[in-house]
């Protein structure tokens, strides 16, 4: 662009001095005098046009801030306005203002090439001297136009000679620009390629890096998963598992009894549960004191635990001192057999206080599912409760079983608030 800038400046600048010098009347248009002030005005527009966009682009003003290219915008427009006007207003009218225009801009050309004298580099520095000499010579020119100076061989030629030195120097400043871009882009190849080699290296050591790091990655991540796990597992038997006896909760004993059920019901087998309750337990814990009951629950619950060794079947603590045992697929015969081994085992227990033996005994309600039934666990347990109940009001310490020793009719039991013997 900046080639094309130039040539089409430095093509305006001889029609403008041909005009000037009346050789385009002379050898062009001799029979139309009209057309010769247009010779003079309209190539020295062109060329004030061409040269404000060549120095705005060459010198790549826009270095120096928003402000600059404006100032081109605003030299144009003024020099197009002109341009305008001549075609309606009188030549002496136009000259009068163009050729201080002319000096404007040549000036503004100059205050720009100085300005980027140390930025853009030798093509700005020989642009600024070809720019000069152009000035100079403008500069007489118009001086000599408006009368100021003496019309003389040296007055009358040295916008002639300063534009032939400007070209001149612009071709240079334009080499040197061209040279300049070529060393840049060389340069740019060259840390482009280098680049490129440091890229294929770094990539190579960060490929080498990620396996290493994804390596070390899968294995704390197989690590934290087992951590995870371990830690899962320990949370899930903590909020499963009661605090003081160590059993399963209810929450847990709730879940497994639906699932069970479920279980059991699809494929037509027998279910059991035992529902058990500590004899008199009020009385000791007022007697011995809550340490001492404890303690107690945790004898107890121990006791039960080693009594019950089938691996499907679950004990719990169901609150208080009230315990419960889930058999699947056990018959209400087996169940019962079990509910008694459980007393007897509770019975025979040894347990003291202040080196003293005390009697613990336990009173249980057996309940079972036939494997042709259909009920929920609130009914089954409720079976089991009342069976329970039966056992307390019979005299404690023994085994009821819900359907055999208690009729199979849950809704005469009495609130659970109410029937609690102890």
């Amino acid at each position: 662009r900046n080639f094309i800038l130039y040539v089409c400046f430095a093509s305006t600048l001889p029609l403008f001095i041909a005009g000037l010098k009346g050789f385009s009347f002379e050898y062009i248009w001799p029979n139309h005098p009209q057309l010769n002030d247009h010779a003079i005005i309209i190539p020295l527009c062109l060329a004030l046009v061409f040269g404000a966009l060549f120095t705005e682009n060459f010198l790549k003003v826009k270095k120096l801030g928003r402000w600059a290219p404006v100032v081109f915008r605003i030299q144009e427009n003024v020099i197009l306005l002109l341009f305008l006007m001549s075609f309606f207003l009188s030549y002496r009218f136009i000259i009068s203002i163009l050729i201080p225009a002319a000096v404007a801009s040549c000036c503004l050309g100059l205050m720009f090439g100085i300005l980027m004298w140390n930025r853009s580099g030798l093509s700005a520095r020989y642009y600024t001297l070809g720019w000069s000499a152009f000035l100079i010579g403008g500069l007489i020119m118009g001086l000599n136009k408006l009368g100021l100076t003496p019309s003389n061989a040296f007055t009358e030629n040295t916008l002639q000679v300063g534009s032939g030195i400007e070209v001149i120097l612009l071709s240079f400043a334009l080499a040197a620009s061209i040279n300049e871009d070529r060393r840049v882009r060389s340069a740019a190849q060259s840390k482009a390629l280098e680049a490129e080699r440091e890229t294929r290296l770094a990539r190579e050591q960060a490929l080498q890096f990620q396996q290493q790091a994804a390596a070390e990655l899968e294995r704390k991540v197989e690590q934290r998963t087992a951590e995870l796990e371990s830690l899962n597992r320990q949370l899930s038997d903590l909020s499963d598992t009661d605090q003081l006896t160590r059993l399963k909760n209810r929450r847990y004993l709730d879940r497994v009894l639906q699932e069970e059920l479920a279980r059991c019901q699809r494929y037509h087998h027998d279910l059991s549960i035992i529902l058990l309750d500590i004899d008199h337990f009020k009385q000791f814990n007022d007697r011995y004191g809550h340490l001492v009951g404890d303690e107690c629950l945790r004898a107890v619950a121990d006791v039960l635990a080693q009594t019950i060794s089938e691996g499907t079947d679950c004990i719990a603590r169901y609150g208080g001192e009230e315990f419960c045992v889930l058999m699947p697929e056990t018959s209400m015969e087996y169940a019962e057999k079990m509910a008694e081994r459980l007393r007897s085992s509770v019975n025979n227990m040894k347990f003291s206080v202040k080196n003293e033996p005390a009697n613990v005994s336990i009173s249980l309600g057996v309940a079972s599912l036939c494997s042709n039934r259909h009920v929920t666990p609130e009914h089954l347990i409720k079976r089991a409760d009342q069976a329970l109940y039966k056992a307390k009001q019979a005299g404690r310490n023994r085994t009821v079983v819900a359907g055999k020793d208690v009729p199979d009719q849950v809704s005469t039991a009495p609130p659970k608030s109410d029937r609690r013997l102890g």
